[in-house]
């Protein structure tokens, strides 16, 4: 029905033809609230698709004769759409834009840089008390490859979880993706073949100890509900293929020039001559 009713909406701005009307693209802010809105679609919805290829080449046509303000914020969306941005961030960007405009709310306004403040508040305690548990753990001091990045840990949390009621999901997700990082460089530069076989196997065991030790816990949790997890769910298996290829993409430079292991980038590059 969502889907119906967001193709609905943009039909106004179509003509006979069944092609967007240039009119439209008169109205640089018309244009902008199309582009964001187009990336809320699913696939398959040509409505959608065309919308966001029309009012992407008219955003890119005008910019040069617009404001620098104005045309900042079209380079801003151009480059990432408001959907797919860190709702924080956006936040704060979005505050300074208000205060720009001329009838803005005071009050509202005001509401908003102390509930930004409040949050900022409570990030910063949160990751104190990382920054203390990661100096305390001193896998630093033992491992001197491993990477030391518990602040960009949390701000990966920071994006996944950015409401206030999640504190303690942002501590402990910042906390297991700090020790996956070092885990990650024991197989990226350290390990030989050999140690990283038998680093395997070892981490097999302690996660089979530790989740049959969390299972007889567990009053409500039926053998059957616990045989489900062995072999590990396709919906594990595929979320972590996903989280591979994604920090790949994000790390894949910076590993190249340290000299790592080949990752899937260089992998796919090489089996098709690129």
């Amino acid at each position: 029905m969502l889907l119906f009713l967001v193709t609905d909406v943009f039909k106004k701005f179509l003509d006979k033809s069944g092609n967007f009307k240039e009119s439209i693209s008169n109205d640089i802010w018309e244009m902008l609230s199309m582009y964001e809105a187009s990336y809320l679609g699913a696939k398959g919805e040509e409505v959608l698709e065309h919308a966001m290829e029309f009012s992407t080449a008219h955003l890119h046509q005008s910019l040069p004769h617009l404001s620098p303000d104005v045309g900042n914020l079209v380079v801003g969306a151009l480059t990432l759409p408001r959907h797919l941005r860190m709702c924080r961030l956006e936040a704060r960007n979005y505050i300074e834009e208000y205060s720009q405009v001329s009838n803005h709310m005071p009050y509202l306004l005001e509401m908003a840089k102390i509930d930004y403040d409040m949050l900022q508040s409570m990030h910063q305690k949160e990751l104190a008390e990382i920054s203390w548990w990661w100096k305390k753990f001193g896998v630093i001091e033992r491992l001197g490859f491993a990477r030391d990045k518990p602040a960009e840990c949390f701000l990966r949390t920071v994006g996944i979880f950015p409401e206030p009621c999640y504190s303690n999901c942002r501590i402990e997700l910042t906390k297991t993706i700090c020790i996956l990082l070092v885990m990650d460089d024991i197989f990226d530069t350290y390990g030989t073949l050999d140690e990283l076989v038998l680093f395997t196997k070892a981490i097999k065991r302690i996660i089979h100890g530790f989740g049959a030790c969390n299972f007889s816990h567990w009053d409500g949790l039926s053998k059957e509900a616990i045989s489900m997890m062995n072999p590990y769910p396709r919906l594990f298996s595929c979320s972590g293929e996903i989280l591979r290829l994604w920090d790949d993409l994000g790390t894949s430079r910076e590993e190249e020039e340290r000299g790592d292991n080949a990752c899937s980038i260089q992998c796919l590059m090489t089996d098709n001559n690129i």
